[in-house]
């Protein structure tokens, strides 16, 4: 390929009241990206870290000095095309805790000083504590991207969106904590429904460039909605990656972020679905057992928000009736893996879609209104 396909989005601008961010702020972020020019020559970056992720992510700052999102390179073990899509699906279904990300290219001088950057940094391969797997990973990352860079026909990435005040979630993010989570209750259709009021979440971390402890609240019903959100999402994307511990995050609805004894409290969150790279790699069940509680029972959603299912029905007309319209507009292609596989995201998106309906029909039809999520 001759160009970079990058995918871009700017900072969240919410109205300090809200409890959720509003779709027509995310539409216009995205907007806002769609101009952004990763190749502008006063744009900087600047390379992650050891503890940030295991893929190569560059935090890219505009000619003003202000940050304008990530760069993700591509890895082994993620695929910028499913960053894309998992966020123009998200977008489409009415759900808005997916970063908005939009593709863009990036010229041969932009690569070259991204590889400049990268041939300057080695991470450590010699560690003997419980994360030198995950730094190897990301050294290898580091010299596939060189070599990606450097090569003659040019490389793909994901650009996304950059949130600050923003903190992982432990208690909800592996498979057994969030089945143990009270809200799991409030997803199925025999439950109580979500109450007035607001959860708290906390996190303490000692790993991250800020150390502490966050916490937030986050009304009962936002919660119940985003966790619902975010699984029907995953199951379409095949997201393989969700569960790992630290890759479900809160975020400051308002930006606000209070300095308190022993860390930093965000008055008001929403659940944010940040790292969508391991998705639209090969079909896999694991995401839709997890929807349907085939993986575990306690975390089976029975509860989806208010015009889901329609629009379910809506995405699977359009991938049947006009599938070249579905490849452009959900941003799926064919593409081949690390290993050699064809990866054809339209036809893997299509088959999730056909057992995600069928699991949401079978629900509606067993449990009408109590389905529904207020």
């Amino acid at each position: 390929m001759t160009t970079m396909i990058l995918s871009a989005a700017l900072f969240l601008l919410v109205q300090p009241a809200a409890w959720a961010r509003d779709a027509g702020e995310l539409d216009r972020s995205a907007a806002r990206v769609e101009r952004f020019d990763i190749d502008a020559e006063g744009n900087g970056f600047k390379l992650l870290g050891d503890f940030e992720g295991t893929t190569i992510i560059f935090k890219v700052y505009d000619s003003s000095g202000a940050t304008a999102g990530g760069l993700k390179l591509p890895s082994r073990y993620s695929n910028y095309r499913g960053e894309i899509a998992s966020y123009r699906i998200a977008r489409f279904l009415g759900v808005t805790i997916f970063p908005a990300t939009v593709p863009k290219s990036l010229d041969a001088a932009t690569a070259a000083r991204l590889a400049a950057i990268l041939e300057a940094k080695a991470f450590r391969t010699d560690r003997d504590d419980h994360h030198q797997r995950a730094i190897k990973t990301k050294e290898e990352n580091r010299l596939a991207a060189l070599r990606t860079l450097r090569g003659e026909t040019g490389v793909e990435g994901c650009f996304k969106e950059w949130v600050e005040n923003i903190q992982f979630v432990s208690e909800i993010g592996t498979r057994s904590a969030l089945g143990a989570h009270p809200v799991m209750k409030y997803l199925k259709a025999g439950g109580p429904l979500p109450p007035e009021g607001a959860a708290r979440l906390k996190q303490c971390t000692y790993l991250m460039s800020e150390k502490g402890c966050f916490s937030g609240e986050i009304e009962w019903r936002r919660l119940a909605r985003d966790i619902s959100d975010m699984m029907l999402v995953d199951a379409l994307a095949g997201n393989l990656d969700r569960f790992p511990g630290g890759n479900v995050h809160m975020r400051s609805l308002d930006g606000v972020r209070k300095k308190v004894k022993g860390g930093v409290r965000f008055p008001r969150v929403e659940i944010l679905a940040l790292d969508n790279g391991a998705t639209f790699m090969g079909p896999s069940p694991r995401n839709l057992d997890d929807l349907t509680g085939r993986s575990a029972p306690a975390l089976r959603v029975e509860r989806f928000a208010a015009g889901r299912h329609a629009k379910l029905r809506e995405m699977k007309v359009l991938l049947d009736q006009d599938p070249a319209a579905a490849r452009e507009k959900f941003f799926l292609n064919s593409f081949e893996d690390s290993g050699g596989r064809v990866i054809d995201m339209l036809e893997q998106l299509s088959e999730n879609v056909d057992a995600a309906l069928a699991y949401l029909e079978k629900n509606a039809a067993s449990h009408g209104p109590r389905a529904v999520l207020p």
